[in-house]
């Protein structure tokens, strides 16, 4: 997501300790954070929290978020429903007389003409004009890599310079983490993944807690403020892993069975495939406002419709489908996949026969995964918003006039 600064008024309050019973409040706090709380928010994540949350969730119906509005919505939709409080550190700083950091919290009162429902969605979108994936490590700690810590209700931060967050709904038996998360431009559809985002995208200047990126959880209302190591839970554990053997070794703490050579393939297939379905919804995004600007687009915009980092995972969800083709091919197992699978497997590596997710890129055009795996080997397909639909999938390697003559950023 790009960053936002905004200039505004806030109301906020000198601790996290000053919560009131105000019928002014956006929702009462009727109870207060506990391990059974934190089980519950859990539980709730992995059985509400959906790609469909923003289309049907009574106060949250239709609004539009980026990556970390949708992270800090998994955890104030709980709240809110619960009578729990919600409360962050204030991204625009400033401190109490006691020195302790500004909060934002649902005691705030700025909206208390509205009706209950209308308070939570006026909160909501004041929030979402000040948080972004810079004010979540404030507001959460880094995690012990074990199924307790790393959970539904967790979620995996990039650092500052992939500036990208996912919400955990669940860990699988076999230790992969299904995310659920959006993106820029903001919208209400969010997108999921059933993969490990590659290590090169969340840690791109090396696996360092200074960078924030990795698995984290919300802080309780008590613990905002505190220097991360204070906060229960706090572990270095994740940076104590080498970097290139990262996901390999999460995936095997978290397993509670081993996940076999045909999961490994259908797995990576339907991230591809999911990746590639997604990246039409981008595409045809930048194309259609292009096609309503007709110009050259600004760095803001260029960073809501550009595609370099999208497209890299779904690169990285290609190279490990690769990688898994030769390490199969090296061991003799291809012969040993059943004839679905490594129908399936060949048809997108190497253009067999077979139509497994086919991508229907517009109203008269489609093509296949394999096109589209070929338009990246050869380096075709292009990220920038001002080419053509063809550029765009890798069909040719063209510019478009008007990504010739326009600035990139």
């Amino acid at each position: 997501m790009g960053f936002r600064v905004f200039f505004f008024f806030a109301i906020v309050f000198p601790s996290v300790f000053s919560f009131t019973n105000s019928q002014a409040a956006v929702w009462t706090n009727r109870y207060q954070w506990d391990a059974n709380w934190e089980s519950r928010y859990q539980q709730w994540v992995n059985e509400a929290w959906d790609a469909d949350f923003y289309l049907r969730r009574g106060p949250y119906k239709n609004l539009r978020v980026d990556c970390a509005d949708a992270v800090y919505t998994m955890r104030y939709a709980f709240a809110a429903e619960n009578g729990l409080p919600f409360v962050i550190k204030d991204p625009t700083g400033g401190k109490d007389a006691s020195g302790a950091p500004m909060v934002i919290s649902n005691s705030i009162t700025r909206w208390d003409n509205q009706s209950d429902e209308d308070k939570k969605r006026s909160f909501l979108n004041y929030l979402f004009g000040v948080i972004s994936t810079r004010s979540l490590p404030a507001d959460s700690y880094p995690v012990a890599v074990n199924r307790k810590a790393i959970t539904s209700g967790t979620f995996l931060l990039t650092d500052a310079a992939s500036h990208h967050s996912w919400t955990v709904k669940y860990i699988s038996d076999t230790g992969i983490p299904f995310l659920i998360f959006s993106s820029r431009p903001a919208k209400s559809q969010l997108f999921t993944r059933f993969e490990y985002p590659t290590t090169a995208f969340t840690f791109p200047h090396g696996l360092t807690e200074q960078s924030h990126a990795g698995f984290r959880a919300f802080r309780q209302p008590q613990d905002i403020g505190k220097a991360v190591w204070e906060v229960p839970g706090y572990s270095q554990q994740q940076y104590q892993i080498r970097l290139n053997v990262w996901a390999q070794t999460l995936q095997s703490a978290l397993s509670i069975r081993d996940e076999a050579a045909e999961e490994v393939i259908e797995r990576q297939l339907f991230a591809i495939c999911q990746g590639a379905q997604d990246r039409i919804i981008y595409v045809n995004d930048a194309l259609n406002y292009i096609g309503k600007v007709q110009r050259c687009l600004n760095a803001v915009e260029y960073d809501d419709l550009s595609s370099p980092s999208r497209d890299r995972r779904l690169l990285g969800s290609i190279e490990d489908l690769q990688k898994t083709y030769n390490e199969l091919s090296q061991q003799g197992y291809l012969d040993k996949i059943s004839a679905p699978v490594k129908a399936k497997f060949l048809q997108v590596l190497f253009g067999s026969a077979g139509n497994y997710c086919a991508l229907q890129i517009s109203a008269n055009k489609t093509m296949s995964l394999f096109e589209l795996v070929d338009g990246f080997d050869k380096g075709w397909v292009s990220s920038n918003p001002h080419d053509s639909l063809e550029a765009r999938w890798g069909m040719t390697n063209q510019k478009s006039e008007l990504a010739k003559k326009c600035a990139t950023y």
